[in-house]
């Protein structure tokens, strides 16, 4: 049977780091697009040029037109980086459960081997 080795325990460190930043700047993405919706969303019911039939438009218009996109597109650019952040944020946690998964197995191989050698 193949010996497994112990995963580099800096290298789990620095993964840890990196799933910290990540869930931070996914954080911070979220709120960003969250302060933008506000925005589109006040502008869209106090602006005459966005009233349907004279009249501001109802929240679910709002929500399903302008909230997505931005007015022009200016949020297409926000989502796209959540998303890939976000992304980028599952591959390190799965990549962090490996290593973990990792030390477990090398764990029960030398107990094994202590067991066998006894």
């Amino acid at each position: 049977m193949k010996k497994i080795e112990l995963p580099d325990l800096v290298d789990i460190g620095k993964l840890a780091e990196k799933i910290k930043e990540l869930s931070e700047l996914v954080g911070l993405l979220g709120l960003q697009i969250k302060i933008e919706e506000t925005n589109i969303n006040r502008e869209a019911i106090s602006n005459e040029k966005y009233f349907v039939n004279g009249k501001s438009p109802s929240q679910a218009y709002i929500d399903s037109t302008f909230k997505t996109t931005g007015f022009s597109g200016e949020l297409v650019p926000l989502r796209e980086q959540l998303i890939k952040r976000e992304s980028e944020l599952e591959l390190c946690k799965m990549q962090y459960r490996f290593l973990l998964l990792m030390i477990d197995l090398w764990r029960t191989q030398e107990a094994s081997e202590r067991l066998i050698n006894a």
